[in-house]
C-alpha cells in the first residue's frame, strides 16, 4: 500500500504541505469510494463497462488513501500537532466537499444542524483519528495500517455481540482473508517493541477502529433515514463536525498543560 516515490517525496516536504497533501488524499478517497459504491450498483446491460469501472476506481482509491498512514507518520516526525493536523485536514475536506455539493444543489445548509451529523462526526472522523494521529507518535506507519485494517472484524463483531445480526460466513472469511492481505503486504516494515508507549498506541488505534465500526453501522442508519441526502453531503457534514473537534481536541490539550504548568509552579511555590 505504501509507494516509494510518495515517500521519497514527503521526506522533503513541509507540515503544511503535508497537511495540504493529505486533504487532497482524503477529498479524492471519498469521492472514489463513494463513486466506486455507486458503480457496484450498475445494471446487468452495463456489467462489462461496470467492471472495468470497479477495478479502475478500486485501484486508484488504494493507491491514494494508501499514502495516508505514511504522511500522518511523516507529518509527526516533522513535529506537526497531531490533533491539529487531523483537524484541518477533516475540516477542509468535509467543507470543500459540502460546498461543492450545495453549489450542485444536491445539500442544503440546514444539513448541519441536524444532530446526527455531530454524532457520526465524533465516531467516524474523531473517535478514529484522534486515536490514530496521537499513536503515530508511538507506532511506525506500518502497525497503524495493519490496525486500522481490523475495522471490518470490528464492525462483524459488533454486528454479531450487540446488534444480535446474523452474518455470513463468506463475510467473515473476506475480513480474515483482507487482514491477512494487509499483513503480508507490510510484513516486511512491520516494527515490534515491548515499549510501554507503543503498547498504549496499539490500544489507542483499536479503540480507534471501534469508534470507526460503530460510526459506519450508525451512518449506515443515517443514510436508510435520510434517502434523500446525498452521501457526499452527508459524509462531508461528519467530516466537518470531526475535523473542528480534533481541533478543539488541540486546544483542550494545551489548556490541560498549561493547568498543569500552573499547579506544578504552585508546588514547588509551596514546598519552597
Amino acid at each position: 500500500m505504501f509507494i516509494c516515490p510518495h515517500s521519497c517525496i514527503l521526506q522533503f516536504t513541509s507540515p503544511s504541505l503535508l497537511t495540504l497533501y493529505t486533504t487532497f488524499l482524503l477529498i479524492c478517497s471519498t469521492k472514489l469510494n463513494l463513486f466506486y459504491s455507486s458503480t457496484c450498483m450498475l445494471g446487468t446491460g452495463q456489467a462489462g463497462r461496470g467492471m472495468d469501472m470497479i477495478i479502475f476506481n478500486y485501484v486508484l482509491m488504494c493507491l491514494i488513501f494508501g499514502t495516508t498512514f505514511l504522511a500522518i507518520k511523516v507529518g509527526i516526525d516533522a513535529s506537526t500537532p497531531p490533533f491539529f493536523s487531523a483537524g484541518i485536514r477533516f475540516f477542509i475536506a468535509g467543507l470543500v466537499l459540502f460546498l461543492w455539493m450545495v453549489w450542485k444543489g444536491k445539500a442544503r445548509f440546514s444539513l448541519l444542524l441536524q444532530k446526527e451529523m455531530l454524532i457520526s462526526g465524533l465516531c467516524l472522523t474523531f473517535g478514529t483519528f484522534a486515536m490514530l494521529y496521537w499513536a503515530e507518535q508511538h507506532v511506525s506507519s506500518g502497525i497503524a495500517a495493519v490496525l486500522s485494517a481490523t475495522g471490518p472484524l470490528m464492525m462483524l463483531l459488533i454486528q454479531i455481540i450487540f446488534l444480535r445480526q446474523k452474518v455470513t460466513l463468506r463475510s467473515i472469511l473476506g475480513c480474515i482473508v483482507g487482514f491477512i492481505g494487509v499483513v503480508l503486504m507490510l510484513l516486511s516494515s512491520i516494527n515490534i517493541s515491548t515499549d510501554v508507549w507503543w503498547m498504549l498506541g496499539m490500544g489507542a488505534i483499536l479503540i480507534g477502529e471501534i469508534g470507526y465500526a460503530s460510526g459506519a453501522l450508525y451512518s449506515k442508519r443515517v443514510i436508510q433515514n435520510m434517502p434523500k441526502a446525498s452521501p457526499v453531503a452527508l459524509n462531508a457534514a461528519q467530516m466537518i463536525y470531526g475535523g473542528f473537534s480534533l481541533s478543539y481536541c488541540l486546544y483542550l490539550q494545551r489548556m490541560c498543560k498549561w493547568v498543569a504548568f500552573l499547579i506544578e509552579m504552585r508546588l514547588d511555590r509551596f514546598f519552597t
